[in-house]
């Protein structure tokens, strides 16, 4: 993965980055060190604080690093990309989520008990309660893939813009409240793609005759 972005995004003064390069352009907060060892695959689990100084100092959306690479479309020379935006923190971020998604059984809030069960071992309840407190900032890109599976988000809403839309606006919690709705969904978890579009457009034609 890191050869591939790499290969993608060359150094602004031509050639590829190095570890020395690298060090320089973070001010030693990623040093050659941690280069080298990354491209060598000898960090399994690196941190988030890491990945996104690399993405910010080569110029590719952060996101990147939690989407396979077969999915990549990378953009040459983006500029004005935004990862944790200022007032952004993981903090807001989880706890946003732990907010908006209810349990889709009973509809209730879900405890951190239940997300770190549902994360299947790689995030822990203390580890949850510190990331919910502020106390655990840097979380392993592992964590974080277990928890966007946990709540059933994209990986890239770890990295979203500060201005956009609350996940699920307070609407959709009431409508969650209601035990069909939330059994539609329940259901709907394990459809393709393409399932889910059939879904749709029959809802739509659902929609239709009730308007006849």
């Amino acid at each position: 993965m890191f050869r591939r972005l790499l290969d993608a995004h060359p150094h602004p003064e031509g050639g590829a980055w190095t570890g020395a390069r690298m060090e320089e352009a973070t001010s030693g907060f990623v040093n050659a060190s941690y280069f080298s060892n990354l491209l060598g695959d000898r960090i399994k689990q690196p941190g988030l604080d890491k990945l996104k100084a690399i993405a910010e100092t080569m110029g590719f959306p952060a996101q990147l690093w939690l989407e396979e690479p077969e999915m990549w479309e990378i953009p040459q020379g983006s500029g004005d990309l935004m990862f944790v935006p200022k007032g952004a923190s993981l903090k807001d971020l989880l706890n946003e989520l732990f907010a908006s998604i209810p349990d889709e059984r009973t509809g209730e809030a879900m405890t951190s008990a239940e997300v770190a069960k549902r994360a299947a071992g790689r995030v822990t309840e203390e580890e949850l309660q510190r990331m919910r407190s502020g106390d655990l900032e840097n979380p392993t890109l592992q964590q974080l893939l277990a928890l966007s599976r946990a709540f059933d988000v994209d990986p890239a809403y770890w990295f979203r813009r500060g201005e956009d839309r609350p996940l699920v606006d307070q609407e959709v919690v009431e409508a969650l409240r209601v035990e069909q709705n939330r059994l539609i969904l329940h259901r709907s978890l394990g459809l393709s793609s393409d399932q889910k579009d059939m879904l749709l457009v029959l809802m739509e034609q659902l929609q239709k005759r009730g308007e006849i």
